[in-house]
């Protein structure tokens, strides 16, 4: 009998950032090991999903037909080469796929054939936001 992936999988991820470089690694299973980069250990990025500026980077998550809509157009993030959406992950029980995104896709992305998980916004200016749905 085949096991399903989805039952070991969690919708939890690490994100970790390198302070010189600013090399971004997301960890699926935190071992106990230290991530370094340019020498010195990597920082775990703490996600938001409340607080100042929360209303700007919290996505607005839509189901339709078996496709995940998500925005943060719609709450007034700015979109400019300084200051906008960098990637958007979904985190499900059977999959991480991650949308890098420019200013001008608007902060709005499209993912298939998942009913529940994690979105992870990245906000160039702001850094890391969630949502579970």
């Amino acid at each position: 009998m085949e096991e399903k992936r989805e039952e070991y999988m969690s919708n939890e991820v690490r994100f970790y950032r390198c302070q010189n470089c600013g090399n971004l690694v997301y960890m699926i299973h935190q071992g106990s090991g230290k991530l370094v980069c340019c020498g010195s250990q990597m920082v775990e990025l703490e996600p938001r999903e409340s607080g100042m500026a929360a209303e700007m980077h919290l996505p607005t998550i839509r189901h339709d037909k078996g496709r995940l809509y998500v925005s943060v157009n719609e709450n007034g993030h700015p979109f400019t080469q300084e200051h906008y959406i960098e990637w958007i992950a979904l985190v499900s029980p059977a999959r991480i796929t991650i949308r890098h995104l420019k200013p001008e896709d608007q902060g709005s992305t499209l993912f298939t054939d998942v009913e529940h998980g994690t979105i992870y916004v990245y906000c160039t200016l702001h850094k890391l936001w969630k949502k579970t749905f």
